[in-house]
């Protein structure tokens, strides 16, 4: 707790954005947009929370210094950053606990955003909409900002992907059901003032008043690069992203909405709206309503899969 006090009261740290959101819910826009800001740089995804900070909350062993340094040393996430480990690491004893090494993810957070001369600094991955408690854990002066995307579209998207083409329609609903329930759940709840949440089609249809919105709730002026985002997207994305990254690349795609209504069945549209009820209403989103009855049964298959993914995020956040 001590380290976590330094971090929070420490005058040279950047300040630290999240961007959470369930997968293709326009988290890769979001981010260089804001990554465009003259004041804002966003890390290229590292995943290093899931990967490496989440699991070791969970356990009762210590790193091993030098395990830690070999693993980071050869991640090919992590070397996207440029940051050198084997310096980072020189300060901590063989062993390294959980606090050391939310203060080495922060370390190495504040080196990027100083090599990129900006005040904040951004850490973006849609894998993190699980660990909300976490990030707030590790990082409770931070931000969150949630983009939120009308479920219909996002489970289209995910469906058509190339990371999500083979995985089943039930699954890909289950997850976005519990996914959105901890961020919904948590994320007003424990970020308080610094949570944020932004409209995937509102961002779309206005980019400037959203951005607006945001800059105001962080703390900063808002500036018309963050409208020419493209000239920066590609330091974000690498070679094997830009499958389903692409489109950061170009100018923003107005009417990227609504393309369930041509992609997906009765059937689908009808499962979808009868497992995510409250969070459309929540949300509002206007639903259909159009209710089959094999929807009805499917729900409870649905249902069974959402809770064995609470069940096996509940064994790896276990403390």
């Amino acid at each position: 707790m001590l380290i976590l006090k330094k971090l929070m009261n420490n005058p040279m740290c950047a300040k630290k954005l999240f961007i959470v959101g369930i997968g293709r819910s326009g988290t890769t826009l979001l981010q260089s947009m804001l990554n465009a800001h003259p004041d804002i740089c966003f890390t290229p995804e590292t995943h290093f929370i899931k990967r490496f900070i989440v699991p070791q909350l969970s356990s009762r062993k210590e790193l091993n210094k030098k395990d830690l340094q070999g693993l980071l040393q050869k991640d090919k996430y992590f070397s996207r950053l440029n940051i050198p480990i084997e310096e980072n690491l020189k300060k901590y004893r063989s062993v390294i606990s959980n606090q050391d090494l939310i203060e080495l993810f922060d370390c190495v957070l504040n080196q990027y955003a100083k090599s990129k001369n900006k005040s904040f600094v951004g850490d973006k991955d849609p894998m993190n909409s699980s660990y909300i408690s976490q990030i707030q854990y590790c990082f409770p002066k931070s931000f969150l900002i949630h983009i939120i995307r009308d479920p219909r579209d996002v489970i289209l998207s995910r469906m058509r992907s190339d990371w999500g083409k083979d995985t089943s329609f039930a699954v890909h609903l289950a997850e976005h059901n519990v996914q959105l329930e901890n961020m919904l759940s948590n994320g007003m709840a424990l970020f308080r003032e610094k949570y944020v949440e932004v409209y995937y089609e509102q961002l779309l249809e206005n980019p400037a008043k959203e951005l607006q919105k945001i800059c105001n709730k962080i703390g900063l002026l808002y500036n018309r690069e963050m409208l020419d985002f493209q000239k920066k997207a590609e330091e974000l994305v690498f070679s094997e992203e830009k499958a389903w990254k692409g489109n950061v690349s170009k100018p923003i795609l107005k009417n990227n909405k609504n393309k369930w209504k041509s992609g997906l069945t009765n059937y689908q549209v009808s499962l979808v709206e009868l497992v995510l009820k409250k969070h459309f209403i929540l949300l509002g989103y206007p639903m259909e309503n159009k209710v089959l009855f094999s929807a009805f049964l499917m729900k409870f298959y649905v249902g069974l899969i959402a809770l064995l993914f609470r069940v096996k995020l509940k064994k790896q956040l276990v403390r």
